[in-house]
């Protein structure tokens, strides 16, 4: 985990994360390893330049075991809200919990497919497929969005509250993931830019 703190609104947090495990015996190399080296880059590169809210950089473990790594984040931001709401001196008109200051999230998943084609799903407010429409047309990159839940880290950052928003890259030699075949060999440079 590493916070890039927010110079306006430094108690709104957006986690940027993805999963760094794999299928057991599986290089892994779309499903997840190049996931997490997009958020490590976007974590170099943002690093670079002021944010307005904190951005927390998070790579997690054990998703590919029924996301127990995400699930035990939120899980420990429930048991925190908790506790700080029991303090005497916590007042719900000014104060938020760790967890109420947690405003988005954004999961990068299975990167680098050759042919593929990105694709999002979201939890939350349909204004998230708006604005994600608006980007990738700015992007000049085509992309589908769906709401919906999807098996992945987001999904448990939404159990807890937290609006979800979740980027994978499929379809081509995207199919081969949880095979051997989910090895760098299939990867393309392009795909990953």
């Amino acid at each position: 985990i590493g916070d890039l703190v927010g110079t306006e609104e430094p108690d709104d947090i957006v986690v940027v994360c993805a999963h760094y495990d794999s299928s057991f015996g599986i290089s892994g190399a779309s499903d997840n390893a190049a996931g997490t080296a997009v958020m490590m880059e976007l974590a170099r590169v943002l690093a670079k330049k002021p944010s307005r809210r904190t951005i927390r950089f998070i790579g997690f473990a054990a998703e590919e075991t029924r996301l127990q790594g995400s699930k035990f984040y939120g899980w420990d931001l429930e048991q925190k809200a908790e506790k700080e709401k029991a303090r005497k001196r916590f007042d719900p008109k000014y104060d938020r919990t760790e967890l109420e200051k947690h405003v988005f999230s954004f999961n990068i998943d299975v990167q680098g497919a050759v042919l593929g084609q990105h694709g999002f799903s979201y939890i939350g407010v349909d204004d998230i497929a708006a604005s994600v429409r608006v980007l990738a047309l700015e992007a000049g990159t085509p992309a589908s969005i769906n709401k919906g839940s999807a098996p992945m880290d987001g999904t448990a950052l939404a159990a807890v509250g937290i609006p979800a928003l979740q980027f994978a890259r499929g379809g081509g030699t995207g199919g081969y993931m949880h095979t051997s075949y989910d090895d760098i060999r299939y990867l393309s440079a392009a795909a990953l830019a």
